[in-house]
């Protein structure tokens, strides 16, 4: 069966996106639907009971067809896509998604407030959530269905391997430089990067997309280049920050961890990699990640 590879809502035309007039009225009808209180299922029935057609002669809607509609940042408009949806529309509806699934609920605790924002999945990259009562105790799990991790995580848990992880690091403060190697080659890569680029645009029968979707990747990869030197420069000042930091094991310190960590990612197995503000990443277990 083949599948559809352009975006819902758009079609190509000479190699750029365009505005596909009547799927995006449908793209906006489903966001004002779920902005108002549909849910996922009652959406995709109604698409599904009014024909309305997602691609060819497929008029069958499923949930997971209205959610990635939902999730899809593309909508506010960016290099690639014209924008179909208001910002502020879209932001309703992530607010409307956290509210159900893996947002925060008034009764909360800072603590979980802050694992639901940042950990993360490492099979969808989604955020983890927390059921409140799993059999006898509450479970951390994926808030995009993924299936629950091998080892069971509680609040305990997952705070335990969190505090393993700050203990190596006191141990072993060396465990949080980056590898600098990674660094060396990458500007000289951009400079010659940098020099195509310049000898394409001076063709006399230059086309415009190569030469934009070079650009993209050069200035994505200047980016990059940035971030590693930034990484190499707070080091060090984070290392001491950490050392100098009384941590427990039974509760987490929010202000710190924010100031520390960029995200805490969950593996299927149930062990944990923290990814630090220098872009390092921390198991809990004994292996380490470069």
């Amino acid at each position: 069966m083949e599948l559809r590879r352009i975006l819902y809502g758009y079609k190509k035309e000479q190699f750029e996106y365009q505005i596909e007039p009547y799927e995006a009225e449908i793209v906006k009808g489903i966001f004002n639907d779920y902005v108002s209180g549909k849910t996922l299922l009652a959406i995709a029935e109604d698409l599904t009971l009014n024909n309305v057609v997602y691609f060819k002669d497929k008029t069958v809607w499923t949930k997971n067809a209205v959610k990635r509609i939902l999730e899809n940042e593309h909508y506010m408009g960016d290099a690639e896509y014209p924008k179909i949806i208001e910002r502020e529309t879209f932001l309703s509806a992530e607010k409307v998604k956290l509210g159900k699934g893996g947002g925060n609920r008034p009764t909360d605790t800072e603590e979980n407030k802050y694992l639901k924002q940042y950990c993360v999945c490492n099979k969808c990259g989604k955020r983890f959530t927390r059921k409140a009562k799993h059999k006898l105790r509450e479970r951390w799990y994926c808030s995009n269905g993924c299936s629950y991790t091998e080892k069971y995580l509680d609040d305990k848990e997952l705070k335990n391997m969190i505090y393993t992880v700050f203990s190596k690091i006191k141990a072993m403060p060396e465990i949080l430089n980056i590898d600098e190697e990674k660094t060396v080659d990458l500007p000289q890569e951009l400079l010659r990067k940098d020099r195509n680029i310049k000898n394409l645009m001076l063709q006399p029968d230059a086309s415009f997309m190569p030469v934009k979707k070079l650009l993209f990747d050069f200035v994505k990869q200047e980016f990059d280049a940035m971030q590693s030197e930034f990484s190499l420069g707070i080091t060090s000042e984070l290392t001491r920050y950490i050392c100098e930091t009384e941590i427990s094991q039974d509760c987490l310190n929010v202000e710190f961890m924010k100031n520390t960590v960029s995200k805490i990612i969950v593996l299927s197995d149930g062990n944990i990699n923290v990814r630090f503000i220098n872009g390092k990443e921390i198991s809990n277990t004994s292996e380490e990640l470069k």
